[in-house]
């Protein structure tokens, strides 16, 4: 007969043979192990381990024994209380970590850590994504809001300023100015007061011209905006400032053939970006009017893993992935006036934008 020790998961408590006057008992708890017989009462044992050390600490009460069917004295009730272990039944040594498991927790503990800090970074890359996205379209909205409150006109795209003067006529969506002139990207004022940008009147919150990827800073002040418009779109009088002439310009919204083909917001690199248009040096055509080859004077930017987001005049926002490494540069100054040579002429990335922006007439 076996009873498991109470409080003990490894113990045990056997009947090992009977007689009319006793009967033999074995105790065992892990390598410890002891047998005695008795009749009744409370016996403490002495626990022997094969080294043949000796611990006490057990104590068994046996009850009276009774004759049992087949003629043997069994135990009809038998109760074993585990007493309190005594610190010297306490092992000697307590087994500790290997190196190697040691080495694999830790492995275990840095590969959790960077999948955590993997997926944090992904989505803020992703946050970022979908709120450029949204800052696009809101300027779409107040883009194509302002042409039908003025009689289908587009809003003018740039008039360079070189001072904190207001212009009087033709003012532009966004005040930019000269790369000598800091304050047309560090001053919300530019895209804030009415008297230097015409989409003041909407009261948007300065935050949405600029996406919250990017994080740079001119003179120690935090960059105001980075979007610009296609310099096509709300020229004036004809006139494209930061464009080359023989192209399509679109003055008023049904000049846009195809408003899903035509963009209007795209990111620009921050380092490079001046007035509130995108700057082309200049183009070429095909015999089919799309653009053959060029040279942009400000750059996009793909700040969002190697992709861009870009806005259409019928009102879509979409992602754009860059095709060549030419696009991904950065000055060791915060704010450059090289408008030259920046790419070759034949650019996949160029030829993308400018089949967006324009085409020959």
């Amino acid at each position: 007969m076996s009873r498991a020790l109470p409080g003990t998961g490894t113990g045990r408590f056997d009947a090992v043979s009977n007689s009319p006057a006793s009967t033999l008992f074995r105790v065992s708890l892990g390598c410890w192990q002891s047998s005695r017989s008795l009749s009744s009462g409370v016996v403490r044992f002495q626990l022997k381990n094969r080294a043949g050390e000796r611990k006490t600490g057990f104590a068994v009460r046996y009850f009276p024994v009774v004759k049992a069917r087949d003629g043997w004295l069994t135990p009809p009730d038998m109760e074993l209380r585990c007493a309190r272990l005594h610190a010297s039944m306490r092992p000697r040594y307590t087994r500790a970590f290997t190196l190697i498991e040691l080495l694999t927790v830790i492995g275990i503990i840095g590969l959790l850590a960077a999948l955590l800090l993997g997926g944090l970074v992904q989505m803020k890359a992703r946050t970022h994504r979908v709120t450029c996205l949204n800052n696009q379209r809101q300027l779409l909205e107040v883009w194509q809001k302002y042409a039908s409150d003025n009689d289908d006109r587009l809003v003018v795209n740039s008039n360079p300023i070189g001072s904190a003067t207001p212009v009087t006529t033709n003012i532009p969506w966004a005040s930019g100015g000269t790369h000598q002139f800091y304050d047309t990207v560090t001053n919300e004022v530019f895209i804030t007061d009415t008297r230097f940008s015409a989409f003041a009147y909407a009261n948007l919150n300065p935050r949405i011209y600029r996406c919250g990827a990017i994080k740079h800073y001119i003179a120690g002040v935090s960059m105001t905006r980075h979007y610009s418009m296609n310099p096509y779109m709300g020229v004036q009088n004809g006139q494209t400032f930061a464009a080359p002439r023989g192209f399509e310009r679109y003055q008023r919204m049904s000049d846009i053939a195809v408003p899903s083909d035509r963009l209007v917001f795209a990111e620009m690199n921050p380092y490079i970006i001046c007035t509130t248009a995108i700057r082309i040096n200049s183009m070429t055509t095909n015999s089919g009017g799309l653009v053959a080859s060029g040279d942009f004077a400000t750059l996009p930017f793909f700040p969002h893993g190697k992709i861009t987001m870009v806005s259409y005049a019928d009102g879509h926002v979409e992602p754009q992935k860059m095709l060549t490494t030419e696009m991904d540069r950065i000055w060791p100054v915060p704010w450059i006036a090289d408008h030259q040579n920046l790419h070759s002429p034949t650019n996949a990335d160029f030829l993308w934008f400018a089949s967006r922006i324009t085409r020959g007439l």
